[in-house]
């Protein structure tokens, strides 16, 4: 779990490659309490790649947060995402 983002609901949420492919611009997210961000809706022509890195940024409750070097532990029209240590 993400020590400084908070659980929950997120939108305007962007998904950057940083090798792979997958790319997300004004989405939905949910961080759940067992720190898997789970972001949508992904085009079926350009779907995370599971195991790569992602810079994700979204906003909860009017905030921005970050979560630069995620890695894709699902890769679907809704992909899961998952801090690495």
């Amino acid at each position: 779990m993400s020590d400084t983002n908070p659980e929950g609901a997120y939108i305007k949420v962007k998904v950057v490659p940083i090798n792979g492919r997958g790319n997300l611009s004004n989405g939905t997210g949910t961080l759940s309490a067992t720190g898997v961000l789970s972001c949508g809706h992904f085009a079926s022509d350009d779907l995370p790649e599971i195991g790569k890195s992602y810079n994700i940024a979204g906003e909860h409750q009017g905030r921005l947060y970050e979560f630069p070097g995620w890695k894709c532990t699902h890769s679907g029209p809704t992909s899961d995402f998952k801090a690495q240590p």
